[in-house]
């Protein structure tokens, strides 16, 4: 039943980018046959021309509207490269490889969670991780021995955000003096 929920949602969310792509396409449309009208000289715009126009239109708002909503469940590595540098108030080292990625889509209220697996060089690891260690805002978090994607937990922080208590980001350095993993929950 509850598959049956998310098709729904999922078919309701690509019709809606599609009527509203389509708005803006037809809108678009209607102005470049208008200028190509005004500005030939004959005034008048053969009708092969103007079909092809109109199917160009139509294939191009479809698959910006499948473009739209597979990002909009599947994030690009930007997306995660962002919560990087809202997490740690830095931008992502160059040594920065995505190697795990999973984000929830976000509901009517905006509550989303995303969590990211980064492989760092052991240079890049090291020097973020004591310039975290040093960082103020962070807050060394008590954590547990357990394992992430088999990797033991070296050490946690999180970052409060100022008037936003709803916002939880957590930096989890593992073990291997590599990996970093970047959460962020929404709620």
């Amino acid at each position: 039943m509850y598959y049956f929920f998310v098709v729904l949602f999922v078919i309701f969310l690509f019709l809606s980018i599609t009527l509203l792509t389509g708005i803006f396409a037809t809108i678009g449309y209607l102005i470049f046959i208008y200028s190509a009208r005004q500005f030939s000289k004959t005034k008048t715009v053969s009708r092969q021309f103007e079909r092809r126009t109109k199917y160009s239109a139509i294939t191009l708002t479809i698959l910006f509207a499948f473009y739209q909503t597979y990002t909009a469940f599947f994030p690009t590595d930007s997306f995660y490269f962002d919560e990087f540098r809202e997490v740690t108030l830095r931008e992502p080292p160059p040594s920065s490889e995505i190697i795990y990625k999973n984000a929830t889509y976000p509901d009517f209220h905006g509550d989303y969670s995303s969590i990211a697996t980064i492989k760092l060089s052991k240079h890049d690891y090291l020097r973020l991780f004591n310039e975290i260690i040093k960082d103020k805002r962070f807050k060394k978090e008590p954590h547990f021995d357990y394992l992430i994607n088999n990797k033991k937990v070296n050490i946690s922080f999180s970052r409060p955000v100022m008037n936003e208590e709803d916002h939880f980001l957590n930096i989890i350095f593992l073990d291997d003096q590599e990996s970093i993993v970047i959460k962020v929950n929404v709620t």
